[in-house]
């Protein structure tokens, strides 16, 4: 999959436009399944900031990228989740 840079929506890796906005998409190679540099956005590299930083175990810090991606995109479910998971994690004598 890779995630329009118009209205950031997940596409298939082998579409060449978006479904939902029309904008023209640059696929990796193919069957890459991978996103190009292109079609990360600042959403999702922060998204996955936060799931670095819960490997690592710093709850905080996935606690605060959660909150920036869902700032930008309130429908973002994997960091809804995410939030949801490292809320429940976070030590009870550590603030938000």
């Amino acid at each position: 999959m890779i995630i329009c840079p118009g209205c950031h929506t997940p596409v298939p890796g082998e579409d060449k436009f978006c479904g939902e906005c029309g904008a023209g998409l640059q696929a990796g190679s193919p069957g890459s399944s991978s996103l190009t540099r292109d079609a990360l956005n600042v959403t999702e590299v922060k998204f996955r900031l936060a799931g670095i930083y819960y490997k690592k175990g710093n709850i905080k810090a996935v606690i605060d990228m959660c909150r920036q991606v869902i700032e930008v995109d309130p429908n973002h479910q994997e960091a809804l989740k995410m939030l949801s998971q490292a809320e429940q994690d976070q030590p009870e004598d550590t603030d938000t």
